[in-house]
């Protein structure tokens, strides 16, 4: 029997040898013997492998060792069928360890789950194996992570106030006060330099339709008031609360001063006031036709720096004829104190002079309007020899006698939409005489006027 170290025998079938046994064998032996018995292997076996082949092959003569040297094979001798050599075992990909769930248990569970798994497909493969460790066993309460403390919105508005600039938060402190009296907004702009904001608005205090005042009672007790329960206000002559009004037509009759859409008829005399349905009357405000000065200002308001005189304002709509566009307000005092004041706060000085004859000595009982630490958008209106808005006198809060009127200012002209609004400051001034030059003579306690109309007048009273 010759031996041959070269040569290799795989294991025997299936049937003999179980898959948990499967062994590759480097060194056999061969037996090369014509004879198809086994008998002729040698009874002393020179590995264990060869032991264990020897001991679980069958004794059948059929199937006999072959050797690998001969090239011609025999038809008498079947030859034994080698079965390829097992795919090695899958070793497990390397796990990264999962993101933190909601609680431990639910992770402990899905870990134990993912090892049984992976041990049932492949039982050479050990707990070491993984890079994840094992959970450590605890008896108390699962510990979970703490959320962020939510972003107070305190903190949140600070911020916002932070970033907005002072034009931005002036004009939202004075849409906010104008929007609690059912009014429109306000905006600022400027196109003209980098001013932010128009100068002594620090402090300013704004108020859209009431005065306010320190040294006058502004309260009227309700039996003064006249008040009428028509509820629809047809008719003037009707209206019990007209009984006390001034206002007369071509033929002497009572009648209102606006018409049926609410826009002014232009027939109110200079020094004669507006009287109109006050709180104490059964009609609406809404749908009556006496009551239009007193309603909530219904036109977006800019207020904007002007090329040559400063800061003026001018509506975002267009504005028809008679509309009124809003009342004159701020600090209300005596007469004879806003005389007292110094010349730059006499600039936003209204008289409330409707009682008054010219050249009249002043008197307790007459007041007049100061804007300059509170007040609303109409103390920017500039003054303009051609002007587009005029001025006249309205009660509602009060009564006549008390000679405290609101004064309301209303468009004599369609307004095209970002026209600057203009008021004559003083209606009843001459024209300035011209010298030979053709320069206008400026009268003493006046100013040189910048309006640059048509029909200019060469100065202006403050």
């Amino acid at each position: 029997m010759k031996r041959d170290s070269r040569f290799r025998l795989s294991s025997p079938p299936s049937s003999v040898i179980s898959s948990s046994s499967v062994i590759r064998i480097k060194r056999t032996t061969t037996i090369s013997t014509p004879s198809s018995s086994m008998a002729s292997i040698s009874s002393r076996p020179r590995c264990k492998a060869q032991k264990l082949i020897t001991e679980n092959l069958p004794s059948s003569p059929e199937i006999p060792m072959i050797s690998p040297h001969r090239t011609m094979l025999s038809p008498e001798i079947p030859v034994l069928s080698l079965p390829p050599p097992p795919p090695p075992p899958a070793y497990p990909k390397r796990f990264t360890r999962p993101l933190p769930s909601k609680s431990l248990s639910s992770t402990t569970t899905s870990t134990k789950s993912t090892l049984s798994s992976l041990r049932s497909n492949a039982p050479h493969v050990t707990d070491k194996t993984f890079l994840i460790p094992p959970p450590i066993p605890s008896s108390s309460k699962p510990r979970l992570s703490k959320p962020l403390p939510p972003r107070s919105a305190s903190s949140a508005k600070a911020k916002e106030k932070a970033k907005e600039t002072l034009r931005q938060a002036l004009q939202r402190q004075w849409t906010a006060a104008a929007r609690a009296d059912g009014a429109a907004p306000i905006y600022f702009v400027n196109e003209v330099d980098d001013e932010e904001v128009p100068p002594q608005l620090v402090d300013f205090c704004y108020m859209e339709s009431k005065y306010c005042s320190e040294e006058v009672n502004l309260e009227c007790e309700p039996y003064f008031f006249a008040s009428c329960g028509c509820g629809d206000c047809k008719k003037a002559e009707i209206c019990d609360c007209q009984a006390v009004s001034e206002l007369r037509d071509k033929k002497g009759k009572r009648t209102f001063a606006y018409d049926k859409e609410g826009l002014f008829k232009f027939i109110v005399n200079p020094g004669v006031e507006v009287v109109e349905c006050n709180r104490f009357c059964k009609c609406d405000i809404e749908t009556c036709p006496n009551r239009v000065a007193q309603r909530p200002r219904d036109i977006p308001i800019e207020v904007f720096k002007t090329g040559t005189c400063g800061w003026g304002v001018r509506p975002t709509i267009k504005v028809k004829r008679g509309k009124v566009v809003g009342i004159y307000t701020g600090l209300l005092m005596t007469r004879r104190t806003a005389d007292a004041l110094a010349n730059d706060l006499k600039a936003y000085c209204f008289a409330l002079d409707g009682h008054e004859a010219p050249g009249e000595e002043t008197v307790e009982n007459t007041y007049s309007v100061v804007s300059q630490v509170c007040g609303n958008w109409t103390r920017f209106i500039n003054h303009s020899c051609s002007p587009n808005l005029e001025v006249y006198m309205v009660v509602y809060e009060t009564i006549s006698e008390m000679n405290m009127p609101y004064l309301a200012f209303v468009a004599t002209e369609d307004i095209p939409a970002r026209t600057e609004f203009t008021v004559d400051y003083d209606p009843a001034a001459p024209i300035a005489a011209v010298d030979k030059k053709g320069r206008f003579k400026i009268p003493e306690g006046a100013r040189k006027c910048k309006c640059l109309s048509k029909a200019c007048r060469g100065y202006v009273r403050a």
